[in-house]
């Protein structure tokens, strides 16, 4: 007679976006509150790459680069590469959840 084991999901590592919600780990959600300001989050939204899911962030806002958050970044490039991280969402500061989404 065999025993089934119970085998746990493995939890999405935070800044993965592939879990129930996306989250800023700890070492980028640091940054972002010393910085201040309002931060857009993108997702890597290509299948095809073994970084789909990764999120990466850019500070927005009248005294920044960007006064609002642009759909795709980084923006096009010559060879095409800005459409891979999409615009998800905002991050709040107080929990580090990615949320809203393009405003």
């Amino acid at each position: 007679m065999s025993r089934a084991r119970k085998v746990a999901k493995p939890a999405a590592k935070a800044g993965d976006a592939r879990g129930a919600r996306a989250q800023a780990d700890a070492g980028a959600l640091l940054q972002m509150i010393a910085r201040g300001g309002r931060w857009a989050a993108y997702q890597n939204q290509d299948l095809g790459s073994t970084r789909a899911g990764h999120l990466q962030f850019l500070r927005v806002g009248p005294e920044c680069s960007h006064a609002e958050a642009p759909p795709a970044f980084p923006s096009d490039t010559e060879n095409g590469m800005g459409w891979r991280y999409r615009h998800v969402g905002f991050v709040n500061l107080e929990t580090g959840l990615v949320e809203g989404g393009i405003e």
